[in-house]
């Protein structure tokens, strides 16, 4: 039997278009400034104060593997323009947040290891 980690599995579904909810951008001054990418994704990871620091690096761990994992990278090639615009941040409250990666594109294996390094 093979696993895969969920996050895997929902980044390769956003990319396939099998699931709903990725953003696009649709003014064109954005559209010439900014590189054209198959989703824009925005990871917003919930660390409310009733988790504890294991519980938090766990969540982080997860994230980052699966951006770089064999699953995901097969997807970003998949798609028509083969890579992907990515933000993560995290937040426990309106007024606590915090951005752990602006948004950066995701064009191939070297790119995603830097993104899940800063995570």
């Amino acid at each position: 039997m093979r696993c895969i980690s969920i996050g895997a599995a929902l980044l390769a579904g956003l990319l396939s278009g099998d699931v709903v909810g990725a953003a696009s951008s649709n003014q064109m001054t954005e559209k010439q400034i900014a590189p054209s990418v198959d989703v824009e994704l925005v990871i917003a990871v919930d660390v409310s104060y009733s988790m504890d620091l294991d519980e938090l690096a766990v969540q982080r761990e997860g994230y980052a593997q699966a951006i770089v994992s064999k699953v995901f990278l097969q997807a970003l090639r998949a798609g028509p323009n083969s890579k992907i615009s990515l933000t993560y941040f995290e937040w426990s409250a309106s007024s606590d947040q915090k951005i752990i990666v602006p948004w950066r594109v995701i064009d191939g294996p070297e790119t995603a290891d830097a993104v899940a390094s800063d995570i």
